[in-house]
């Protein structure tokens, strides 16, 4: 690997490029006794690594496919970033984000810490951030400066993070989704991915609003406040431009509540498991946890069309174990 990219020693290898491969799903990684080592996996030294079957499928997949493949490794890095700048941008009149953008609010959506918020709520405030003036923005940097700033009576907290160290870390975390299928960066801004050669059809569905339309077309339902439409297999999971199609169909989709969506969201997005309970939907991840969507409730769908959303759930999920 040292000899094909032409740079780094096999030390730099192993701690700076290694772990981000583990963490992407593409190697896992063993100590001296051939113990597995975990993607975050401490302070143990690495003794030699091997292609996982994602590795595999990367390293054997045509062009077009490699770049999908890719891109779900990007995402998975990310904790499912990749699904978070989808929301902002598929359903909303945004037609793009930048780094700031990112930082003071989508960084913040569906996270555990004080300032979570929604998607409708982000995309509320980038509406709200882009009328002020670039007085009232310096102004903002100026407060946060001086509020995130750890003094001797305020020390250094894991809460607590000077501004510089917070945007530092989204703005590495914001050059990444321009490495993938779905974005176009430019200028310090993502947007959805336009029309070219290798990807035209996807720029199509990307840029389409038909899905929503469909959903409630199918569902005889209608938008509600605090409800957002998520896809129970995410449209990053895809490793090709015919597997992203079949992931943006109404029958991979559910109209949910805010608080619902933030659970799938704090599990990764992998509650991918559909299964009926009576009218309800519950949604599982591969170890057993489950979020209940009760219909009318905590789900905006048509329960006479369960069965055709639990078959293509079926059809999805054994087609990613061939």
């Amino acid at each position: 690997m040292r000899r094909k990219i032409k740079k780094g020693s096999q030390d730099a290898m192993r701690k700076n490029y290694f772990p981000d491969f583990h963490r992407m799903g593409l190697i896992d990684r063993y100590d001296e006794g051939m113990n597995p080592i975990g993607p975050h996996g401490g302070k143990r030294r690495v003794k030699c690594v091997a292609l996982t079957e994602a590795g595999k499928r990367l390293a054997s997949a045509g062009a077009l496919d490699a770049y999908f493949a890719y891109s779900r490794c990007i995402d998975r890095l990310l904790g499912g970033q990749i699904n978070v700048v989808f929301r902002i941008l598929r359903d909303s009149e945004l037609d793009w984000i930048d780094h700031a953008e990112y930082a003071f609010f989508a960084s913040g959506i569906e996270t555990r810490s004080d300032f979570s918020v929604s998607v409708p709520e982000a995309i509320d405030l980038i509406k709200e951030y882009r009328c002020l003036t670039r007085a009232q923005r310096r102004m903002l940097r100026v407060t946060l400066r001086g509020d995130l700033e750890p003094t001797m009576s305020a020390p250094r907290r894991p809460d607590k993070r000077d501004l510089h160290n917070w945007l530092n870390e989204a703005r590495q975390v914001f050059s990444l989704p321009g490495q993938t299928a779905y974005f176009d960066a430019r200028g310090g801004r993502l947007a959805l991915t336009r029309a070219r050669s290798t990807t035209a059809g996807l720029a199509r569905m990307l840029l389409s609003k038909s899905r929503m339309k469909n959903y409630f077309q199918n569902h005889a339902a209608s938008r509600r406040q605090g409800f957002e439409l998520h896809h129970i297999v995410p449209l990053a999971w895809s490793e090709s431009e015919a597997q992203f199609g079949i992931l943006d169909d109404w029958k991979n989709a559910l109209y949910v509540d805010g608080p619902s969506r933030a659970r799938i969201a704090r599990n990764g997005n992998g509650n991918v498991i559909m299964e009926p309970r009576g009218d309800d939907i519950v949604l599982k991840d591969p170890a057993g946890g489950e979020v209940c969507l009760e219909s009318g409730k905590n789900a905006a769908y048509d329960a006479a069309k369960q069965g055709a959303l639990l078959e293509h759930n079926r059809k999805i999920l054994d087609a990613w174990q061939e």
